[in-house]
């Protein structure tokens, strides 16, 4: 029996996916486990599998946006009638994609003209047009029965200005006038002799992925809301590369498990950089929920280590391999990426001596993780060598006092520089 194939809801605040690259035509057989498409959403892009053998009826939705439990194809067997369903699903199942206009686009291109020959156009705009230097006579208007407005001249005066046969050849030439390096107005010359340049003189565009998008919207908020102190400390790494070569016949671990460990043990001391705020107040957190920033194919993603705080160092080693093994492969589960309290990231195998990590909203810090290198230190009124390494941490000065901070990198240095404290 026809059935459909729906959006489904892969974490718990889910509400839409973006269907992306179907790996089946209509017509296909399909048998359980077998790839349909992909599914982006603001946190992973996921493979979806049928959960069921048939024949690929329908796809509904060929790419865009689909809210959870909406279809977006039909399956059943082959010959099947399935017109009911169709129409059923009617066209709501795919959310109209967001029409985006390009300054060029939004500029009007030719006149508009009144019965007498005479162009359209209000008074205000005349008078922008006279102040802005713009000929109203090759525009195009959108006001009222095809009146030229003052927005019209607007936009126009943000275009590149350019002769009427410099944008004749533009057109011809497949050239963006935002594109063509000129003095004054862009003359036709200028639109040849840029085309004539050859690919490699022209800037590459690149569409924005959806993951890079929401980044760079986190990103933003995250300044937007924080007020971002940093603070960083040079530790001694000595003991705690002492402490991973002893465990390597047992356990191979990193010095990021280890960092980890430590950080969210000293995190439990210090309860303001484990919070969160909601409107105003402050939410203490009663575990760490260590967030870990995972590097993946242009992108980023911070899986949580949950109750990090009472794990074992062999359990956060296999919790970490397990989370940035399905980041890397994208099948992670969404829920995996959520509820973090304070979160780590790590640019030391990059060979970063310090740098400023950006506050993980709703976290209240950061903790960047550096490069070890040797560097000659004093100890007991000598010199020598040791393996040394900066903490770069970012807290939320709102809520964060600098004393804070900077009491919770003294009681973390001292802990990575003798371990055995954990042990008191």
């Amino acid at each position: 029996m026809a059935d459909y194939i729906v959006m489904p809801k892969l974490g718990l605040t889910m509400t839409e996916g973006m269907i992306r690259d179907w790996s089946v035509k209509e017509g296909d057989s399909i048998a359980r486990g077998d790839l349909i498409f992909e599914i982006e959403t603001d946190k992973i892009t996921k493979k979806f599998e049928s959960a069921q053998d048939g024949v690929l009826l329908k796809i509904l939705v060929p790419e865009g946006t689909v809210k959870v439990q909406d279809p977006v194809a039909i399956i059943g067997a082959a010959g099947e009638d399935y017109s009911a369903l169709e129409q059923e699903a009617g066209g709501a199942q795919q959310a109209p994609a967001e029409e985006k206009k390009t300054e060029k686009e939004r500029a009007p291109q030719t006149a508009a003209k009144k019965p007498g020959g005479k162009v359209k156009i209000s008074p205000k705009a005349k008078k922008l047009a006279k102040e802005l230097g713009v000929d109203y006579e090759t525009l195009t208007g959108t006001g009222p029965g095809g009146a030229i407005s003052a927005e019209d001249i607007e936009e126009a005066a943000k275009a590149p200005k350019s002769t009427p046969m410099a944008a004749i050849a533009a057109q011809k030439l497949g050239v963006d006038l935002k594109d063509v390096p000129a003095d004054g107005r862009i003359r036709a010359a200028d639109v040849h002799g840029f085309a004539a340049a050859g690919e490699e003189a022209r800037p590459e565009r690149e569409t924005m992925s959806r993951m890079r998008r929401i980044i760079a919207t986190r990103m933003k908020e995250s300044q937007d809301t924080s007020a971002s102190i940093n603070l960083t400390v040079s530790v001694d790494m000595t003991e705690v590369t002492r402490l991973r070569e002893n465990l390597k016949a047992t356990k191979k671990v990193s010095f990021n498990d280890i960092l980890v460990l430590l950080t969210a043990r000293t995190l439990k001391d210090y309860p303001l950089l484990n919070s969160s705020t909601e409107e105003d107040e402050i939410l203490y957190h009663p575990h760490v929920h260590m967030g870990v920033a995972v590097a993946v194919d242009n992108g980023l993603m911070v899986p949580v280590i949950r109750h990090a705080d009472s794990l074992s160092l062999a359990e956060i080693s296999d919790e970490t391999a397990r989370l940035a093994e399905g980041c890397r492969d994208m099948s992670i589960n969404p829920d995996d990426l959520e509820g973090s309290t304070f979160s780590v990231t790590n640019l030391g195998m990059y060979g970063v001596e310090a740098f400023t990590p950006i506050i993980n909203q709703p976290n209240m810090g950061i903790l960047g993780i550096n490069a070890i290198q040797k560097k000659p230190v004093v100890v007991d009124d000598e010199i020598v060598i040791r393996p040394m390494m900066n903490l770069s941490l970012t807290v939320d000065h709102r809520i964060v006092d600098g004393a804070v901070a900077a009491a919770f990198l003294r009681t973390l240095k001292q802990r990575i520089e003798m371990p055995a404290l954990l042990l008191l």
